[in-house]
């Protein structure tokens, strides 16, 4: 065997939980140590240690001829040090020690091993024992009135509930974890007699036998003879039990009609209320995509007969009866369309929105309003009631247009700054740039109202409160000295 280190042999002894007392001698020479969990002075081996084996007999067992067993004077200090005085001899490590427990005095029967292993030795004071009378007093204090005597906390007790005078098996476990005694007053448990009245008071005819609260139950609604399923549960706190009586189920036939009334021919199958819904409309020919859930709130069935949906090959037509040509896709009814003007040949971008009210496509061909082949100016201007900046472009030739500065100033707005260009068209094309700057750059939405600003000029307005004069102005500065 390899020669033993002794300052490493020390250092497995202290690893182990034995400090030595003397010099090191031999591996299977006894080695004078003190055990430092229990403070006696024992006698192991290295070789037994580095084996794994006990060195303490007290805490062990100790062998005496040829019977092994604990010493019981080392028993019995383990006991007193667990607050435990020993009533009779001790026998085993395993056996139950009848002992009187010296902080609530009562009877408890541990055994040394549990008590070795860190356990509590007094099932009263951990909690883990009750007695009859502690127990019955908690009983009554959920309203509960035992009817046999305790016998142990996770077995059922025949009780009788004091407010609705039934039978019922709590555990004492269970009171004492506060759950409710009565199942009957928790409203965990019904009895059959009293679901089935519930079900009738609520136009449902029960046609199978109760099971539980949450489990699905076959009913005939008593107003429209349909088969239902709802559970008690969910009749208890106030939901409908008809779902076809509710709205919430719908017939294809009824789904179909609907649609038929207001116009609208189905063209798929129907699926649900809430699904779009393939439609031919049968007053303009076009196909739509409908639910029946916002035809049954009455919104309007077809958006093409409504104004709110826009067919692109329509949408062109007018542009062109208004002596324009599109250059690029239909972008929306309130978004710019780049257009040319078949008049002048000049590229404009006129709202669709505009042209389909009326307003002339062109500026430049325009005989009313800003003259844009004129000298022109840019101006922002800030109302304070209104909370609001607007920028806008004006013409100098007043003799085309009322001057928009001084019409505004009528309405409460007061001027920041004017700046004026050789020709209208360029005051225009800075205050586009400035506008796509504020709505795509700075996320500033049109602000007011086409209520709130009579004279017109609402589009061009944004929330004061989120911008500054002065920054919008610099803007406009910066723009002014690109050249297009």
């Amino acid at each position: 065997m390899a020669k033993v280190d002794p300052s490493a042999a020390a250092e497995l002894m202290l690893k182990s939980g034995y400090k030595p007392l003397e010099p090191y001698k031999k591996s299977h020479d006894k080695w004078k140590c003190l055990h430092i969990s229990c403070g006696e002075i024992v006698y192991p081996t290295y070789h037994n240690i580095s084996q794994g084996q006990g060195g303490c007999f007290s805490c062990g067992r100790q062998v005496t001829g040829d019977k092994r067993r604990t010493s019981d004077s080392i028993a019995i200090k383990i006991f007193l040090r667990a607050n435990l005085q020993p009533l009779v001899p001790f026998k085993d490590v395993n056996r139950p020690w009848k002992s009187k427990c010296l902080s609530c005095g009562k009877t408890v029967s541990p055994t040394l091993t549990n008590i070795k292993s860190g356990q509590n030795g007094c099932g009263f004071c951990s909690g883990q024992f009750v007695s009859p009378d502690t127990a019955i007093s908690d009983m009554k204090s959920a309203n509960l009135l035992p009817l046999v005597e305790y016998s142990k906390s996770h077995n059922k007790w025949k009780s009788k509930c004091l407010l609705c005078g039934k039978i019922v098996f709590p555990t004492y476990n269970s009171i004492q974890q506060g759950n409710g005694g009565c199942k009957y007053c928790a409203k965990k448990f019904v009895e059959v007699e009293q679901a089935t009245e519930l079900m009738r008071s609520n136009g449902l005819r029960p046609l199978e036998a109760f099971k539980r609260a949450d489990t699905k139950w076959k009913c005939e609604c008593l107003v429209c003879g349909k088969i239902v399923t709802p559970t008690y549960s969910s009749i208890r706190i106030g939901n409908g039990g008809c779902k076809h009586c509710a709205g919430l189920v719908i017939e294809s036939d009824e789904a179909i009609a609907l649609m038929e009334s207001v116009n609208l021919k189905p063209l798929v199958p129907f699926k649900n209320g809430k699904s779009k819904w393939k439609c031919e409309c049968l007053i303009c020919g076009r196909v739509v995509y409908q639910s029946y859930s916002r035809m049954k709130v009455g919104d309007g069935p077809c958006g093409y007969c409504a104004g709110k949906v826009v067919d692109v090959e329509d949408a062109i037509a007018t542009m062109q009866s208004a002596g324009l040509k599109p250059l690029e896709p239909y972008p929306g009814a309130l978004d710019r369309w780049q257009s040319e003007c078949q008049r002048c040949g000049k590229i404009v971008y006129p709202r669709y929105s505009g042209i389909k009210k009326g307003q002339g496509g062109c500026r430049f061909c325009a005989q009313i309003g800003i003259d844009y082949t004129g000298p022109g100016f840019i101006y922002l201007m800030t109302h304070q009631h209104l909370q609001s900046h607007k920028i806008g472009i004006g013409s100098s030739r007043r003799s085309r247009e009322r001057d928009r500065v001084t019409e505004h100033q009528k309405f409460g707005w007061k001027l920041h700054s004017r700046k004026d260009f050789e020709t209208a068209d360029d005051a225009f094309q800075v205050e586009q740039k400035v506008l796509y700057w504020l709505r795509q750059e700075k996320h500033l939405a049109i602000y007011l109202s086409e209520s709130e600003m009579p004279q017109g000029g609402y589009t061009e307005t944004v929330d004061a409160s989120e911008i500054e004069l002065v920054t919008i102005w610099a803007k406009v500065e910066e723009l002014s000295k690109v050249k297009r």
